[in-house]
């Protein structure tokens, strides 16, 4: 089984292998996000983390709002998990992720629910 140079797991596993082998120093990088709370807040790639979904360059990022201290987490297309690497920010790789089945049958369990009680 060859694995294209273009895939998701190619790209994501060469980007690793960047920010593994680079000797320079570090500049200290700001990213700015939104809390539902507070608006926009400035967070350092410390306040950061990433949750890889497994054999993708998809996930989400969380952090906690340095103003309200509530956890947040927003997900994370290719180019945002790329950026969020690059400057640094700490990763796993999760499996607890909610999955595009899991959603649908969420979705169909509530449409009957539904239909149960439209009927009564």
């Amino acid at each position: 089984m060859t694995t294209s140079t273009n895939s998701p797991q190619s790209r994501l596993r060469s980007l690793r292998y960047f920010l593994h082998s680079r000797n320079r120093k570090r500049e200290v990088t700001t990213i700015k996000t939104t809390c539902t709370a507070c608006g926009d807040v400035e967070l350092s790639s410390d306040e950061l983390t990433l949750e890889l979904a497994p054999a993708m360059a998809t996930g989400r990022y969380g952090f906690v709002c340095p103003f309200c201290t509530v956890t947040q987490h927003r997900p994370a297309n290719e180019r945002v998990v790329a950026i969020l690497l690059a400057i640094g920010v700490a990763y796993s790789v999760s499996d607890d992720m909610v999955s595009e089945l899991e959603i649908k049958e969420f979705v169909d369990s509530l449409d009957d629910w539904l239909g149960e009680i439209s009927a009564a």
